[in-house]
């Protein structure tokens, strides 16, 4: 038997989306402010790749398959 009535399960996942949706938009908003801030320093074109190769590190470093450790 269920311990957790169906409708507060269903509340913290809308609850969850919601909050990951707006995190994700802001995470956006903060890469644009501080490509901004470097070009306005005129900092040099290599360093406008800094932040988008660090978030896409972020976003994607759980999809890459990790070799299994090796047990001996």
């Amino acid at each position: 038997m269920d311990s957790c009535p169906t409708r507060p399960k269903r509340w913290v996942i809308a609850a969850a989306v919601l909050l990951s949706l707006a995190l994700a938009l802001l995470m956006v908003i903060a890469a644009a402010i501080l490509i901004d801030l470097l070009s306005e320093v005129e900092a040099l074109a290599l360093l406008d790749l800094v932040p988008a190769v660090a978030i896409g590190w972020v976003l994607f470093r759980k999809r890459s398959p990790h070799p299994a450790p090796d047990v001996g």
